[in-house]
């Protein structure tokens, strides 16, 4: 989703301004994730596998236009991503990671947290 504003100077100059993920032709859901309740900087990924990080290695993703750092953690029983500073993400949410057109992965709102 996208939030368009118009904005009007005092001179009558206008100014658009766009809030939101901007659209992509193309993306990959990689797997969905959440944000561990008591531990909020760990998510848990729900599907390892598809990650195309390492353990111990670090990527960047983007929620609402602004990166942060996660490193890759492997457990016995779980994979989790640990966010090197704090986030905005939810706890309890459901998340999506998703690779767009241009590489870079972002995290939205699962659809499934809706229903």
């Amino acid at each position: 989703m996208v939030i368009c504003q118009l904005f009007r100077s005092r001179l009558n100059q206008h100014l658009l301004r766009l809030n939101g993920e901007y659209p992509s032709e193309s993306e990959e859901v990689i797997t969905s994730c959440e944000c561990q309740t008591l531990l909020h900087r760990m998510m848990v990924i729900h599907s390892p596998a598809s990650l195309p990080v390492v353990h111990n290695q670090t990527v960047l993703l983007y929620h609402e236009g602004t990166a942060s750092a996660w490193e890759r953690v492997d457990t016995a029983g779980a994979v989790f991503l640990h966010a090197l500073r704090d986030h905005d993400l939810i706890p309890g949410q459901l998340y999506e990671i998703v690779r767009q057109d241009d590489g870079t992965l972002t995290v939205r709102s699962s659809p499934a947290a809706n229903n």
